[in-house]
């Protein structure tokens, strides 16, 4: 499997890695999450709700430096994947792996919600 792309050298990817290898891990599960169980809600917000303010946009902004580590790690499934689909899965994988945290917070914003 070689990749395919402007920023891609020969066959390797990041770290020397190639293809096949990257396609492995993207697809692997974490093999210990950071926290057991819920995680506080202040804790998860001292980690992932602090950053930098902006003001309120329609579309999401990602910096270009990790925008470009994000194409490139796409860009391992030689076009099998989107950038799109692969941050959809990031944050989806993340909402599992912190389901009842943000379970918590979902229920102090919406409350009895669905």
């Amino acid at each position: 499997m070689s990749m395919k792309g402007k920023n891609v050298k020969g066959r390797t990817g990041p770290g020397g890695m190639d293809a096949e290898h990257i396609c492995g891990i993207m697809g692997e599960a974490p093999t210990q999450p950071r926290w057991n169980g819920a995680v506080q809600p202040s804790l998860y917000g001292d980690e992932y709700l602090n950053g930098i303010a902006s003001v309120q946009r329609r579309s999401l902004h990602i910096p270009a430096t990790l925008h470009r580590k994000l194409s490139i790690l796409a860009g391992a499934s030689n076009g099998k994947v989107t950038l799109e689909g692969f941050i959809n899965h990031l944050v989806s994988r993340h909402l599992e792996e912190y389901r009842e945290t943000a379970e918590m917070i979902l229920e102090e914003s919406l409350p009895g919600r669905t």
